[in-house]
């Protein structure tokens, strides 16, 4: 254990997350935090004080040490940002063995060849949705013509939706409907018809490739996962896939903002790769930190001490604009030599649609740049953003072309 010295432990806790409105620009409080060294305590919305890492060196610590466990944060008088707590079997809450067992289960589908399979048809659909965007009249929302289904139909080809299939086992629609009624008398109905969906859909045969047709084979063969584990999976699954939903608006924007960088792309399409990294490290999709972690036992946190109990949240956001680890972080920059930014995670929880995710990235904004060189924003009606929730999305993203 560190001899590190931890002067915030007297410290009066700050509210958490940061008030303030939603924009792409991070709070204040995230930068004086990383100046000062020290993990920052702060009250959550439920649950009481936690801990709050904002550095790149405490940030990927959390994320990577095996006795800051998910699971143990995943309780009910476990400091969080939200009510809602993930069922236990969850492999967003789980650990250890049971958690590894879980993403093997899965891995086919989040594999890098999985990504290039599905990138034709990303390009495929990118060129269909613009076609009608383009012929719409000006100004226009990217976000509800272009962005959300595009983003959408990366989701249904990722997990195997059957095309042409009733509601009762469109499992897309189920997970949104379960979403909507958390926390209300309705959820637990809305659980069961998502599970029933999943239920027929692992039971069928002749699925399309994807996520459900691999857990209905591993069930014909008698290795498969419960159909409640199932239905955790998918619902994770097709959850964490609303991310880049959230995230291409906000590239979108900043690409408008930064014209010289469109420039180089059109005049330079070797920096495509870089530039996704880039974005991904720019742009802040939370309005808060990554899922907390709870110790196990007494944890040295890039030497500061958190003890058997207490629950630490890593500000992967804060930790991607560190300038120790990324000089000038808060410049956009395409050229970037190294950049092991923390957009997806780190250590055994890392966001396994990681490659699909980049795919979908350069595809949507490759495409949308090629087809619409004169893409700005509206002159009369401004991009809102969403409030109250623990994403930072825009609401609207109005532009002419």
């Amino acid at each position: 254990m560190s001899q590190h010295t931890d002067t915030s432990r007297g410290l009066c806790p700050v509210a958490y997350p940061f008030a303030g409105e939603h924009r792409l620009d991070l709070e204040d409080d995230y930068a004086r935090a990383r100046a000062s060294g020290r993990l920052l305590r702060v009250t959550l919305p439920v649950g009481g004080d936690a801990w709050l890492a904002t550095t790149y060196d405490q940030v990927r610590s959390v994320l990577t040490h095996p006795r800051m466990e998910r699971g143990l944060a995943n309780q009910p008088a476990t400091p969080r940002l939200e009510t809602a707590l993930m069922t236990q079997q969850s492999v967003l809450a789980l650990d250890g063995h049971e958690h590894a067992r879980l993403r093997r289960a899965i891995a086919g589908a989040f594999s890098p060849r999985t990504a290039r399979r599905i990138r034709p048809y990303l390009k495929a659909e990118a060129d269909r949705l613009l076609d009608r965007f383009l012929a719409r009249q000006q100004p226009a929302d990217l976000m509800t013509a272009y962005t959300e289904p595009l983003a959408s139909a990366a989701v249904r080809q990722l997990i195997g939706q059957p095309p042409g299939g009733n509601e009762d086992t469109d499992v897309v629609a189920r997970v949104t409907a379960l979403v909507q009624a958390r926390e209300t008398p309705t959820e637990a109905e809305a659980r069961d018809q998502l599970e029933e969906a999943v239920d027929r859909l692992t039971r069928s045969r002749g699925l399309p490739p994807g996520l459900l047709r691999d857990l209905s084979l591993t069930r014909a063969i008698g290795t498969g996962l419960s159909t409640s584990q199932s239905t955790d999976i998918v619902f994770a699954v097709v959850l964490g896939g609303r991310t880049p939903a959230f995230f291409l608006p906000s590239a979108v924007l900043v690409l408008l903002q930064h014209p010289g960088h469109i420039k180089a792309l059109r005049q330079h399409p070797h920096l495509w790769q870089k530039a996704v990294e880039e974005l991904l490290r720019f742009i802040p999709v939370g309005l808060s930190g990554g899922f907390p972690r709870t110790a196990t036992i007494p944890v040295d946190v890039a030497g500061h001490s958190v003890e058997a109990g207490e629950t630490v949240l890593p500000a992967m956001i804060a930790a991607n604009l560190d300038e120790h680890e990324f000089p000038r972080a808060s410049e956009l920059d395409f050229t970037r030599s190294q950049n092991p930014h923390l957009a997806f995670g780190a250590g055994p929880h890392r966001c396994p649609g990681a490659p699909l995710s980049r795919h979908l990235i350069e595809v949507s904004l490759r495409s949308l740049i090629d087809r619409a060189p004169a893409l700005r924003l509206a002159t009369l009606a401004p991009a809102t953003w969403h409030t109250g929730r623990i994403v930072r999305a825009l609401a609207t993203l109005p532009v002419e072309w």
